[in-house]
């Protein structure tokens, strides 16, 4: 049995990178060991740790919609793809059916904001 836990360095510098840091996962594991006491006393297996792509807007924000014509677009979650994952499915079921989403107005999380200097400022994190 394995449990998935893990958490992003803030520290990490803007860009792409792949593999394991090695080094953020003591801190990842102190972290999980503070709130999940069960875990102590239990073994690592480091073959069955892994990295995974987090996904990062300029302004921490998903891109939805269409980009061009063909091409549909939902992006950019910063790590909340899962927790928003069924409205973001029906918001592009909307936009294929409709050619526009019904239930929210997508106009803030457009590719175009960026082009057009308007970053949407994150409101939900504190």
């Amino acid at each position: 049995m394995h449990l998935l836990f893990g958490r992003s360095n803030p520290e990490e510098p803007p860009g792409f990178r792949e593999g394991m840091d090695w080094g953020w996962l003591g801190p990842t594991l102190e972290a999980g060991l503070a709130r999940f006491l069960f875990l102590e006393g239990l073994a690592l297996d480091r073959r069955a740790s892994w990295w995974g792509y987090y996904e990062m807007t300029p302004d921490h924000n998903p891109i939805l919609g269409f980009v061009e014509e063909g091409l549909l677009v939902a992006a950019g979650f910063s790590g909340h793809g899962v927790q928003q994952a069924a409205m973001v499915g029906r918001l592009m079921a909307e936009e294929v059916a409709f050619g526009q989403a019904q239930s929210l107005d997508l106009t803030p999380f457009r590719l175009r904001r960026f082009w057009e200097g308007k970053p949407l400022r994150e409101r939900g994190i504190v």
